[in-house]
């Protein structure tokens, strides 16, 4: 069903398996972004929000902690959230661009 209504691409897999729907955290996990802007309306009701993350190098981990950030944004704010990531190096943009999509990892 996910690829006949979207263009997600799915990888090869030998077996599926449902798991636990409770995605609750017993020990709450600290999350913190470089910076947080948020863009609001006339009214003050915030209309996008915005990660911004600096990366000088590249990080395995960010390919996992980078969407936390967005959707964690994204529930405080209840409005679309973007990830801004900052390089000064064009090989670690390249990466980092590569890293992140909304929907998950490359």
């Amino acid at each position: 069903m996910l690829t006949g209504i979207s263009d997600v691409v799915v990888p090869g897999y030998e077996s599926a398996e449902v798991g636990s729907a409770d995605l609750s955290e017993v020990v709450p996990t600290e999350r913190r972004a470089d910076a947080v802007v948020t863009l609001n309306d006339r009214d003050g009701g915030a209309v996008l929000g915005i990660v911004v993350e600096v990366q000088l190098g590249r990080d395995g981990d960010k390919s996992y902690t980078w969407p936390s950030y967005v959707i964690s944004l994204r529930q405080r704010l209840r409005c679309p959230v973007e990830l801004l990531v900052v390089c000064v190096d064009d090989g670690v943009a390249r990466w980092a661009h590569s890293r992140y999509r909304s929907g998950g990892h490359r």
